[in-house]
């Protein structure tokens, strides 16, 4: 047995550190490497710094950086690494995320917590508000190293304002926490810089990237038409605020011109075939943002169309769906919400008839006015007219059986 030690001492190389097959080391340790992506690795690859057998313990700790290089530069200034750093000792290392230590799946195998179709249950066992990113390890640097380009004016054609940065909400975080796509640091190609999508932004808003992904913009985005509306084209980009700020773009006050970048130009909605053309420019003339400008509570775009999970009003779960109008009007009017749902109109539309009124029908969409605005369709001078254009209408009376002439015999 002293010979076999004696031929083991021989064998070392190097300053003070020895060779050993892994064979030599299984005399002692009782591990199965035969589910690892390291099974071909020798122990001595990973446990560095033994002199002899038997060993001295502890061993020095294993560092996966040796070998994943790029990565191991990368961690110290990726989330979980400098949570570490930060003394957070529940953040994750390399064997949390990747499996047991001698256990290393490769991260598209089928069991793999990494695998793409898994990595959003995986993370969610710690982040519940996560999206499983595309790609983790992505180069990661910390701010100061952007800055020494996007920080000067005229250096770049993406210049940030540090100040306006410091300001948002995502002041504590680094550049590659949402610019997941950088390839390196001195980028000069599209490719090497990343394109950013909502999808980076919901590595930490899952719920909202859910609902973006189904809303009409998410989807319009996935075919590829860019004017479609990003997160940052509501939120701002690195100006992002809570949206109780009154600087925030979607700020209740600020909201309607913010949804109005798009939905008040016309040439958009006749490329998009949007139906109404000119929705802020309506709304704000309208007594919901009257009131808002009082600092009352008011409706403003997301309460009537949703916030993240915008639809279609032919979509059956849109809020503005024919159907749905008088429960998303009365969020605010209760008592008139009430009285419509027992009217003769309400019934009748529950029944399929869709040229029944609802509450838009009789007081328009955006441009809603006070009752005693004189151009108001339910000021009580135009109420006979506005209930004309139903009741005084030859196809619908018609169709329905409804006696005609009601305005004509009224008016007289």
């Amino acid at each position: 047995m002293a010979a076999f030690w004696v031929l083991l001492l021989l064998a070392q190389v190097g300053e003070g550190e020895a060779t050993f097959p892994s064979e030599d080391c299984l005399m002692c340790h009782e591990v199965d490497l035969s589910a690892s992506v390291h099974q071909s690795v020798e122990c001595i690859e990973c446990h560095r710094g033994i002199q002899d057998l038997p060993h001295r313990t502890p061993l020095p700790k294993v560092r996966c950086g040796a070998c994943h290089e790029e990565i191991g530069q990368w961690f110290p200034f990726e989330p979980h690494g400098r949570a570490r750093k930060a003394g957070n000792t529940q953040a994750p290392g390399c064997t949390d995320c990747h499996g047991k230590p001698h256990r290393i799946r490769a991260p598209d195998a089928p069991d793999s917590p990494l695998r793409l179709e898994n990595r959003m249950a995986f993370c969610g066992r710690c982040h519940e508000q996560i999206g499983g990113p595309e790609h983790y390890h992505t180069p990661a640097y910390p701010p100061d190293s952007c800055l020494s380009c996007h920080g000067e004016t005229g250096q770049t054609a993406s210049f940030v304002d540090l100040s306006t940065l410091k300001a948002s909400v995502h002041k504590g975080l680094y550049c590659t926490d949402c610019h997941h796509g950088v390839r390196k640091l001195h980028h000069t190609t599209p490719e090497e810089a990343g394109e950013l999508t909502c999808k980076d932004c919901g590595v930490c808003h899952k719920e909202a990237c859910l609902a973006h992904k189904k809303s009409i913009h998410g989807r319009a985005l996935e075919a590829g038409f860019e004017e479609a509306a990003h997160c940052w084209d509501c939120h701002g980009a690195h100006d992002v605020l809570p949206p109780d700020d009154p600087r925030s773009k979607v700020y209740a006050l600020n909201l309607p011109a913010t949804c109005g970048q798009c939905h008040g130009d016309p040439e958009l909605a006749q490329k998009f075939h949007i139906p109404v053309e000119n929705p802020y420019q309506m709304y704000s003339q309208s007594v919901h943002y009257q009131a808002l400008q009082q600092g009352l509570p008011a409706a403003t775009c997301s309460d009537c169309h949703g916030t993240h999970e915008i639809l279609e009003l032919s979509n059956p779960q849109s809020p503005i769906y024919k159907l749905n109008v008088s429960t998303t009007c009365g969020k605010c009017h209760t008592k008139e919400s009430e009285d419509y749902s027992a009217s003769i109109h309400a019934l009748m539309l529950q029944k399929g008839v869709w040229d029944s009124p609802t509450c838009t029908d009789c007081h328009a969409e955006h441009r809603i006015l006070r009752p005693d605005n004189p151009k108001s369709p339910v000021f009580p001078f135009n109420i006979p007219k506005t209930c004309g254009s139903c009741h005084e209408n030859y196809v619908l009376t018609e169709k329905y059986g409804l006696p005609g002439l009601r305005l004509s015999t009224y008016l007289r």
